[in-house]
């Protein structure tokens, strides 16, 4: 994660993720069928924002490098929480621009998932949705 400073209190951050899912029975992602339990795969993405606020200066956060690892465990929770990081990193917010996200998703051999900002609504660079995960 990088949060360099833009101009004042406006900041450019970029989130980098990357780790490992496994499957839930249901609705592939691609939208052409049911996927099994059990597929496992990783992935890796991240996103781009500007950040209007107050930079956490206080020394209680990096402000370059990694950020712990966590395992949310979304799938046993029925409205999991969404990552707090900008929470940590700023102590006060005015505004968070999403300029830009995108994710990869590996399964296997010919699977593969990306899961991508609107082209239409978001950037014209951005690939949208493409691929899929199979069995």
């Amino acid at each position: 994660m990088s949060v360099p400073p833009e101009t004042g209190e406006r900041y450019c951050v970029l989130v980098k993720y990357q780790g490992a899912w496994t499957t839930i029975a249901g609705q592939s992602p691609g939208g052409s069928g049911m996927i099994p339990a059990g597929i496992d795969g990783t992935f890796q993405g991240g996103y781009r924002a500007i950040v209007v606020g107050e930079l956490n200066e206080t020394g209680s956060v990096k402000l370059r490098g990694r950020a712990p690892s966590l395992n949310r465990l979304w799938p046993t929770q029925p409205n999991p929480a969404p990552d707090d990081w900008i929470e940590r990193f700023f102590t006060s917010i005015n505004s968070v621009e999403l300029v830009w996200w995108g994710w990869i998703y590996h399964g296997g051999p010919n699977s593969t998932f990306v899961h991508a900002c609107d082209h239409d609504i978001n950037h014209p660079n951005c690939p949208d949705n493409s691929g899929n995960i199979t069995n």
